[in-house]
């Protein structure tokens, strides 16, 4: 039903959203292995994680300069088509 979707609306061919699901997949993919592969003992560290509360607070305060305003909320960066929101990674960082 996502084909018809693609075409009409976005003008992109019909396997539009299935590359797109795989180029997720795939990013995924890697991030998993890649976090799998940290040195989980490197979370212990102050400087470490001093240096996750500053990167969270610039992204925040980053947001006020160039976020995107989505749903009436200006809590996204649009990076070309994708967007992210630092938020999350916030809630990762608060955790840790």
């Amino acid at each position: 039903s996502s084909m018809i979707t693609a075409v009409t609306r976005y003008g992109q061919n019909s396997s539009y959203f299935f590359d797109r699901q795989l180029m997720f997949l795939a990013l995924g993919t890697v991030i998993f292995l890649c976090a799998a592969l940290f040195p989980y003992k490197a979370f212990a560290n102050q400087k470490f994680q001093k240096f996750l509360l500053l990167i969270s607070v610039v992204a925040l305060f980053g947001l006020f300069v160039v976020g995107h305003v989505a749903g009436n909320a200006q809590s996204w960066f649009r990076v070309s088509n994708y967007g992210i929101q630092p938020g999350e990674f916030v809630k990762l960082t608060v955790i840790l």
